[in-house]
């Protein structure tokens, strides 16, 4: 969320523009942890790609379990935006990025800024729901152009996978 809108693939280096009030907030508490680094407190902010995956306690108001709810639910996955890209992550990669983190040296991570997931796990809103329709093949996917979401953008996570040698495993299929 914090990236907002952008044609390339961005990077923790890339410029935040956050779009909504959640992403402002985001913005706003990363930067006041960051600030709150020093050698008695080190830091390390993770920005995680969507998630996806079981959990005791689900949401549906996650992209692709969404898209699974609506699919199973309605025969039909309805799409606002349907070029828009958005990266994804499953919640076990999120559980053992978290556990590098905490084993990886502290030069490191200290101060430092990490996108978790994983760079061929950028989608389209459009490639997430032919997916599903892959394991689902009577479903209906219906797209409109018009999107109250602006965000788009696609990630890379190298840096964690140079820096800490972290690969996510598990993909959206």
């Amino acid at each position: 969320s914090n990236y907002g809108s952008s044609l390339d693939t961005v990077d923790e280096s890339s410029q935040i523009q956050p779009l909504s009030l959640y992403s402002e907030c985001k913005v706003n508490s990363e930067k006041f942890i960051l600030e709150q680094n020093d050698k008695t407190f080190e830091t390390c902010i993770l920005r995680f790609a969507t998630a996806h995956g079981l959990s005791p306690r689900m949401r549906f108001d996650l992209l692709v379990q969404e898209f699974l709810r609506d699919a199973i639910i309605d025969k039909k996955i309805s799409i606002f935006g349907a070029d828009f890209w958005r990266p994804f992550v499953h919640v076990e990669d999120m559980t053992n990025a978290c556990v590098s983190i905490l084993n990886a040296p502290s030069k490191l991570v200290s101060g430092e800024i990490y996108n978790v997931g994983s760079t061929r796990e950028n989608y389209t809103k459009k490639q997430l729901a032919e997916i599903i329709q892959e394991f689902l093949p009577d479903i209906e996917i219906e797209i409109s152009e018009s999107s109250p979401d602006l965000r788009n953008y696609k990630v890379s996570f190298e840096k964690i996978r140079s820096m800490l040698d972290f690969e996510a495993k598990k993909t959206v299929k």
